[in-house]
């Protein structure tokens, strides 16, 4: 109700040529919502103007309905609840896993037999050979028995993982002989989860007021109402306002994402609260009835009432559901295409079906993108 447009009503009739006003009728409200005459009781269009809000706690607004006369005819207020919904990004912790690994036996030249034979030795003698003919400069790592680079670019990943990923060292073992070794990691996304860079619990939508809809009445040719609110005979037969607010599920909803294609799913979204259809909510606060599915906007074609919304199953589609003032004879009609999906290779030529590889694909909203299928 606070993007409500400013709005201020002039009645006025013309006389002669020079179109003096006569009479004029100023409204005290800072908006106008139509009632079309479709969902009224008595078959007369109304205007709902607001005349007061307060919004210390929950959102209360005060409303005057007026008629074709902007006479003030009934007044009433709503309370809308204030609801939030949140998010928090989470991504897998990183494990980094030896692929392969490679060792080579470390030899010195024996000068008696004029050949090359394993050298030997303690492992403090190692430590001082090490010191003076390594091929990269080396520290022990006394618990492990091993010679690690001192160069963080001997190193897999050595900002994370520090020396934990040695791409080369020299390992002394228990039959007193020296190896170089070479190791090949690579990282996976299986471990823990953990919060996203700070995303936790982040504010994705508030919501303080009704659900604004589209109302057209194709019988009527008519222009679509684009601040129908309320309504008399939408839900029932009564002469009470209702409206349609937002409903929601307290439970947690987690989606989770592979993100580069490997099998891991490494990126997941925990929402908290979501949005579940709306209540059916009468003037007086009682909730009439819920509605589980998403509406886009309602129709009159053919004498009767539907209500739009996205197919549950296909973006490509749009499902029609019948009501006739009774909330409880909700039933759904049909679901067909919007708009006639098309597919094309690279090339440009039409294809009866997607292939593997890159194709054209011209969505049902006639938006054309290019779309990568394995």
């Amino acid at each position: 109700m606070k993007n409500f447009y400013c709005f201020a009503v002039l009645l006025a009739l013309s006389l002669g040529a020079n179109a003096q006003f006569v009479a004029k009728k100023t409204l005290l409200t800072e908006s106008g919502l139509v009632v079309p005459k479709v969902f009224s009781y008595d078959g007369n269009t109304r205007i709902i103007g607001l005349t007061g809000e307060d919004e210390d706690i929950d959102s209360k607004y005060w409303l005057e309905v007026y008629n074709g006369d902007f006479d003030a005819v009934h007044s009433f207020s709503i309370t809308i609840p204030e609801y939030k919904t949140s998010y928090e990004l989470q991504t897998r912790k990183m494990e980094v896993k030896r692929t392969q690994v490679r060792d080579e036996v470390i030899t010195v030249y024996n000068e008696q037999s004029g050949t090359n034979q394993p050298w030997t030795g303690t492992w403090e003698e190692a430590k001082s050979w090490a010191a003076d003919n390594a091929p990269f400069e080396v520290e022990p790592e006394e618990s492990s028995r091993r010679l690690l680079p001192v160069d963080g670019n001997y190193y897999f990943n050595y900002y994370s993982y520090g020396k934990a990923c040695p791409y080369r060292y020299i390992m002394w073992t228990s039959e007193r002989r020296l190896y170089l070794v070479s190791a090949d990691y690579e990282e996976t996304p299986t471990g823990e989860w953990q919060t996203y860079m700070g995303y936790g619990g982040n504010t994705d939508e508030e919501y303080d007021e009704p659900k604004y809809l589209s109302f057209v009445d194709l019988d009527d040719n008519s222009y679509p109402s684009t601040k129908f609110i309320f309504s008399q005979t939408l839900f029932n037969s009564d002469e009470k306002y209702e409206y349609l607010y937002p409903a929601f599920e307290e439970e947690d909803e987690i989606v989770e994402e592979d993100t580069n294609g490997d099998g891991i799913n490494d990126l997941r979204r925990i929402i908290h609260g979501k949005q579940k259809g709306y209540n059916v909510v009468s003037e007086d606060g009682s909730i009439l009835y819920k509605i589980d599915f998403e509406i886009e906007n309602i129709i009159r074609f053919g004498g009767r009432i539907y209500l739009v919304s996205p197919d549950e199953e296909d973006d490509d589609m749009v499902t029609f559901w019948s009501i006739d003032g009774d909330p409880d004879a909700v039933t759904q009609v049909k679901s067909v295409s919007t708009f006639p999906k098309q597919i094309f290779s690279i090339d440009g030529r039409k294809l009866p079906e997607t292939h593997r590889g890159i194709n054209i694909v011209r969505d049902t909203d006639g938006s054309v993108k290019k779309r990568l299928f394995k």
